[in-house]
């Protein structure tokens, strides 16, 4: 699993993949369906980086993605 660090206040075009690949039935529970999205690769642009950790969900299955690449937005867009 990569490691990406990504600076505090500053914008980035993202590539995420959903890693939620759902889980087996036990006695206790049942088990779920892995996401339409498992595995697969896909951009998200202008996540605003926030304290160096964006939050980024799926938008199947509603769960946190995985922050494969990160490119900075050059240059950064300006907000007023």
């Amino acid at each position: 699993m990569p490691v990406v660090v990504l600076e505090p206040n500053t914008y980035y075009d993202l590539t995420v993949t959903c890693n939620t690949s759902g889980t087996e039935a036990t006695e206790e529970t049942e088990g779920t369906d892995p996401c339409p999205n498992f595995g697969r690769v896909w951009e998200a642009k202008l996540v605003y980086s926030n304290s160096g950790e964006p939050f980024v969900t799926c938008g199947r299955c509603s769960r946190p993605v995985q922050i494969m690449d990160a490119v900075k937005c050059d240059p950064q867009p300006e907000i007023s």
